[in-house]
């Protein structure tokens, strides 16, 4: 996979013109001039693909972050406050899992094409 580094305001831009797997991204976004934040983000790649898998993270996650996070659909959100290396392995894990669930998502909808370009063939 190829990993895309941008500013807030490019987000919503590259989900809507590229093929993404996956989108991890910070909920305070703070680049001058743009008040993208990650759940903008967030509701962006749901509504290009609704199983298109966003972690998001914080360092200030309270228990209403985590109601919106899950209302919204975000895969995970992961408190950035902790200490640096469980971050660093709750992330790695979380977009292991993230990317399984992903692919398994897309060989399903494939499988489901398959199905429906068959059937339609035999009606023919």
């Amino acid at each position: 996979f190829r990993r895309v580094l941008f500013r807030s305001g490019e987000a919503i831009g590259i989900l809507e013109s590229e093929d993404v797997d996956l989108v991890v991204t910070d909920i305070a976004l703070h680049s001058p001039g743009d008040d993208t934040d990650g759940f903008e983000v967030l509701e962006a790649a749901r509504a290009k693909d609704v199983d298109l898998p966003v972690i998001l993270i914080s360092a200030y996650v309270t228990e209403r972050t985590h109601q919106r996070a899950r209302s919204e659909g975000a895969f995970r959100l992961i408190d950035r406050a902790a200490m640096p290396y469980v971050v660093d392995l709750e992330l790695g894990t979380q977009i292991d899992m993230a990317l399984k669930v992903r692919k398994a998502a897309m060989i399903e909808a494939a499988a489901k094409r398959m199905e429906h370009a068959g059937s339609s063939s035999k009606s023919s």
